[in-house]
């Protein structure tokens, strides 16, 4: 999809409510699924299904509508989640060398994004429920870290 919409960008991520919306040049092209605690909460879920991208590939359309929270120390990742209806809808982490990262919920994506097949689990060790499926399965904080790299060294390699 080439077509640019009344915001600039040929896609568009919302929230459930639509309050807070960020404007997207290219689907992601990395996905994971994070059972980590943190994401647990934010996400009240049992896990964060999440797609990684540059940030500069991603526009926060309506900055007055997004909420920032950081739940660890750093590398700290600004967690966005929508003021109305609490949703999480981009977060972003500074990573030296490669630049700013952007972290969109699979839930707020355009139907097109579906396409994208997750990686991988991570923070597995600290799951609600077992996930069967044939995703490679990391548990712990280094480790989980580590093998999200290759994800995004692809992504800042292709933009």
């Amino acid at each position: 999809m080439d077509e640019r919409n009344e915001s600039g960008h040929p896609f568009i991520a919302a929230c459930p409510c639509g309050s807070c919306r960020v404007g997207l040049d290219h689907l992601p092209r990395e996905r994971f699924l994070c059972h980590c605690t943190i994401c647990q909460r934010v996400y009240n879920s049992d896990f964060a299904d999440a797609t990684i991208m540059l940030a500069r590939h991603v526009e926060v359309l309506t900055p007055d509508r997004m909420t920032y929270t950081r739940h660890k120390a750093p590398p700290v990742l600004d967690r966005g989640t929508c003021s109305q209806c609490g949703h999480p809808v981009a977060g972003f982490l500074k990573v030296p060398g490669i630049g700013e990262l952007a972290f969109v919920p699979m839930s707020v994506l355009p139907r097109e994004a579906s396409a994208l097949p997750p990686r991988r689990h991570i923070h597995y060790g600290t799951r609600v429920r077992d996930v069967a499926d044939d995703l490679p399965k990391t548990d712990g904080e280094l480790a989980s870290t580590l093998v999200l790299a290759p994800a995004i060294l692809r992504v800042a390699l292709r933009g």
